[in-house]
């Protein structure tokens, strides 16, 4: 069991993962707003984050920019799930093998195999060399 940290600003989207990444018996918790998922990773210490692209305050970037800024969030592995185009999320992410994107609407199947092999990496994170789009 791992704790998730869920952000997304869309209710039913933050509901279908909750659901499904609980019932994978994973702790989550779940943020709403961009300026709150700094604050949750630091007191969360999550050990991977399911992040949405798209808030209306600010871009997934800017907030993991953030996030990496922090003792917590250095080598936080993270997932984005996104309707944003995949071309502009690589474009604004710097590359980095703890950087995974899932295209919405996403499988489970696809999220649950890919949350196993993010948290089942370690501490230097993932094989790959860069960020890794799945669809």
């Amino acid at each position: 069991m791992a704790r998730i940290l869920i952000a997304d600003d869309d209710e039913p989207t933050l509901a279908v993962l909750e659901a499904a990444v609980s019932g994978w018996r994973h702790e989550t918790t779940l943020v709403r707003e961009a300026a709150g998922v700094a604050p949750t990773v630091r007191a969360y210490k999550p050990e991977l984050m399911l992040l949405d692209y798209q808030f209306p305050t600010a871009s997934g970037a800017q907030v993991l920019q953030r996030v990496r800024t922090m003792p917590e969030g250095v080598d936080l592995p993270v997932i984005f799930i996104s309707g944003t185009p995949v071309d502009l999320i690589r474009f604004n992410v710097d590359e980095s093998p703890l950087v995974r994107i899932l295209a919405k609407p996403v499988s489970l199947d696809k999220l649950r195999s890919t949350i196993e092999e993010m948290l089942n990496a370690g501490p230097a994170g993932p094989e790959s060399q860069g960020i890794e789009i799945l669809k």
